[in-house]
């Protein structure tokens, strides 16, 4: 079983967030087939978040991770809980990164937020969620690991995608997400005690700033 972290107060801004997605007009729900009207994919959704949950090894993680970001309802949460893990590795961490920018879902961002700004999260976690925050203000621009180490651009230019894969969570990304998200990126590159944060925030928010 995967073993949390502390976050009590980000799982509560789960459930508020999770509220709002009630509000949404069923008529948007309804242009593909979705979580919320597709059996085919409930039932793949289901299957994805056990896995992902239990921790089960590859190759059913592999396939968890694929499967889980068709899941408007339950993917969010289920990635949340995966980014406030302490045990995940750095492979799982890449894919965790790789399926989290195709989901867009408020419930997502809350966490992605705390953990970008949690001192004891790490530098890979840390960073991996800014990249991810990234998408979602730009999701045709992908910063990799590399991008946000302290080496020149030119070594390692940023990558984009001409339609990348994204689709919203059940529960929309807050309207002053780009706002908070540079509010976040500011905060870090100047107060940060960790220089190497620094730089990767400060990278981040510079090639944002076309955004925001």
């Amino acid at each position: 079983m995967i073993r949390l972290g502390s976050g009590t107060r980000i799982w509560q801004l789960i459930v508020a967030a999770s509220a709002l997605s009630a509000l949404q007009p069923i008529a948007l729900r309804a242009q593909r087939a979705t979580e919320a009207i597709d059996a085919k994919v409930r039932a793949d959704c289901r299957l994805a978040t056990q896995a992902l949950s239990e921790g089960h090894p590859a190759p059913k993680w592999d396939w968890a991770m694929g499967a889980i970001v068709r899941c408007e309802q339950t993917g969010g949460p289920t990635l949340a809980e995966l980014w406030l893990s302490t045990t995940i590795d750095s492979t799982a961490l890449a894919q965790l990164v790789r399926s989290s920018r195709r989901l867009a879902d408020g419930r997502l961002f809350e966490v992605l937020l705390a953990v970008a700004a949690d001192g004891e999260a790490g530098w890979a976690r840390r960073t991996s969620a800014m990249r991810v925050l990234a998408s979602f203000v730009w999701p045709e621009l992908q910063i990799s690991d590399a991008n946000l180490r302290a080496l020149p651009d030119s070594i390692n230019p940023i990558g984009h995608v001409d339609h990348p894969a994204q689709i919203a969570g059940a529960v929309p990304l807050p309207a002053d997400a780009n706002a908070r998200v540079r509010a976040l990126l500011l905060s870090l590159a100047s107060d940060d005690p960790d220089p190497a944060i620094r730089h990767a925030a400060a990278f981040t928010e510079r090639n944002l700033r076309p955004r925001f």
